[in-house]
């Protein structure tokens, strides 16, 4: 099986970005969002706050590593506005975050491409300004072990890149373990399970 990715970046606090083009004022505002409806709601809110606006184009990407994508041109020439605005977040390489670029029309007619230069900067320049974290997606995978082979378990978690602070053991009569594993991991994680259990070394497991 192929090779999973299973890191990604995303904003992690809202931004605002403000630009002037021959009269024209473009705002854009960056809100994280790590759902459809999240997103669906931040646009429907900046854009109730800038309503008094001639236009509110957006775009969102949320989801990783199945991504959805949608955007809205809000009455701008098709292509001249939503387009861009996805196109660089997507540039970006970016996750998880909804952007609106609010215009106050100043009489002046940019064209087409005036404008696909005006909300591609107008994203850019609110993405540079946004902190950003890395995210690593995980499954969770879960085992039962006696006391005398939690330390070979562990040793075997190690080996396949797996952070200790992974994994959370409860104590009881047994050891109940659960542990996140990247999912560029869990094959390998889960073919090691298995020969763990066919040895006796672990009672059983579970991919959640």
């Amino acid at each position: 099986m192929a090779r999973l990715e299973d890191r990604y970046v995303r904003i992690i606090e809202e931004g605002r970005f403000s630009l002037k083009e021959r009269r024209s004022e473009f705002i854009a505002t960056a809100v994280p969002a790590k759902t459809v409806e999240e997103a669906k709601g931040a646009i429907e809110s900046i854009s109730k706050r800038y309503s008094d606006a001639r236009h509110n184009c957006w775009a969102y990407r949320v989801g990783f590593p199945e991504t959805t994508e949608h955007c809205s041109d809000d009455g701008e020439p098709s292509g001249s506005a939503g387009r861009p605005i996805l196109g660089t977040i997507i540039k970006a390489d970016l996750y998880d975050l909804a952007i609106v670029v609010t215009r106050y029309f100043g009489g002046v007619k940019l064209g087409v491409r005036g404008l696909i230069d005006a909300y591609s900067a107008s994203a850019q320049g609110v993405l540079e300004v946004c902190p950003r974290e890395e995210r690593t997606v995980t499954a969770p995978l879960s085992f039962t072990v006696g006391y005398e082979g939690y330390g070979d378990c562990l040793h075997h978690l190690t080996v396949l890149g797996i952070p200790e602070e992974n994994v959370a053991p409860s104590f009881g009569e047994k050891v109940s373990v659960k542990v996140e594993i990247p999912i560029s991991l869990l094959d390998r994680a889960e073919e090691t399970m298995e020969d763990l259990r066919l040895r006796g070394i672990i009672e059983g497991w579970e991919s959640l």
